[in-house]
């Protein structure tokens, strides 16, 4: 018997009120476990299984590679995604650190997007609605237990004191330190953060993006 989870949520579209989310409680089940599980009661072997599964996806890949939308009966549309190459994408970060672009005679600097700087990013599936019917029908949940805000027991004014007295000693201050000065979970401290980051009266400011941000006091 399946498991779902019942998640506390701030909504920000409702000025913070509580509101509540239900997600199921999933295990792991490895290649080996799923063939197995596939061949019983059944008069295919687990090889032949594999092999099906193997030739499915090299011709799924195949067929979406030339720009195929493919319809698998029982399974589901699948189709692939493009977006910039990751060559791109470091090219034009190098580009901005130099902020010099084709001044020096850099022809590797990214000029436009175009065939070459794209690339399949990943593949979106659309489920079959049999299989959303049929997961349904076979599915029997039970609460499997919850998942409760990390609320600060200090205001608003509290959190903003003693994160300028941490820049004020150790100079710059990291999401994960605000989080345990604070009490605050590390998404939510992570959003606040950000709504301090240059904010009117808070000194503070930031440099640095996602895991290497930091934030420190104006001087």
């Amino acid at each position: 018997m399946a498991k779902y989870i019942k998640k506390e949520m701030v909504d920000l579209h409702h000025e913070g009120q509580t509101i509540y989310t239900y997600r199921m409680q999933t295990l792991p089940m490895d290649n080996a476990d799923f063939i197995k599980d596939c061949a019983r009661n059944t008069t295919f072997s687990e090889g032949e299984i594999i092999g099906v599964i193997g030739t499915i996806a090299d011709c799924l890949a195949q067929r979406m590679a030339r720009g195929y939308s493919v319809t698998i009966e029982g399974l589901g549309t699948f189709k692939a995604q493009v977006g910039l190459s990751e060559d791109f994408k470091r090219k034009q970060r190098l580009a901005k650190l130099k902020d010099t672009q084709n001044e020096e005679g850099d022809d590797t600097a990214p000029r436009s997007r175009n065939a070459r700087s794209l690339e399949v990013t990943g593949v979106l599936w659309k489920p079959a609605k049999s299989l959303v019917r049929d997961t349904r029908s076979a599915c029997r949940l039970e609460r499997g237990g919850e998942e409760l805000l990390r609320k600060s027991k200090y205001t608003y004014e509290e959190r903003l004191a003693r994160a300028r007295a941490f820049m004020e000693k150790n100079t710059v201050m990291r999401v994960s330190d605000y989080a345990r000065l604070t009490g605050l979970s590390h998404t939510k401290a992570a959003a606040e953060l950000r709504s301090l980051d240059n904010a009117i009266g808070t000194g503070i400011t930031s440099r640095g993006s996602r895991s290497s941000k930091v934030y420190f006091l104006k001087q």
